[in-house]
């Protein structure tokens, strides 16, 4: 009997560790990819530019947040190709909005970005707004989101 409720307690104490780990272990997902975006400003789609996201995406399995780490270049900014230049991309699990910060050599330089990002988990629909009021978006849907929700003229 003693040594029936060891094995148990020693199989259970296991079976926990194990829990633990998975929980704690990203599995990353490799996100290498180019996409058109259109580039609106005052509510008109005016030119198309290539956005590059190259860059793991984290996939905690039971983490509230999940991260893009690497490049997101896009083409009209050159700002955001440099050398050494990565974004952050913050996707929350209970909020329909995410979050994008831009780093270069432990700096955070100021890009004129905003700060609030739409993406799909898939990372091939989004939407990102500048200081300035533009909006880059790879759909009219995405760019109509982006606004309704964070109108940067509001």
């Amino acid at each position: 009997m003693e040594r029936t409720i060891k094995t148990f307690i020693v199989t259970l104490i296991i079976i926990l560790i194990g829990v633990w780990i998975i929980s704690i272990m990203p599995f990353a997902t490799d996100i290498n990819q180019t996409m058109t975006a259109h580039i609106y400003i005052d509510g008109n789609a005016v030119q198309e530019t290539a956005v590059h996201m190259n860059g793991k995406r984290s996939n905690y399995l039971f983490a509230d947040e999940q991260r893009f780490i690497g490049q997101l270049y896009i083409e009209c900014y050159e700002r955001t190709g440099r050398e050494s230049m990565h974004a952050n991309v913050i996707f929350r699990k209970h909020e329909d909005r995410q979050g994008i910060i831009y780093y270069q050599n432990a700096t955070f330089p100021s890009l004129g970005i905003n700060h609030a990002l739409l993406i799909n988990k898939e990372m091939n629909e989004f939407a990102l707004g500048f200081e300035d009021g533009t909006i880059i978006a790879t759909s009219d849907e995405m760019y109509q989101n982006y606004f309704e929700k964070y109108n940067p003229t509001k």
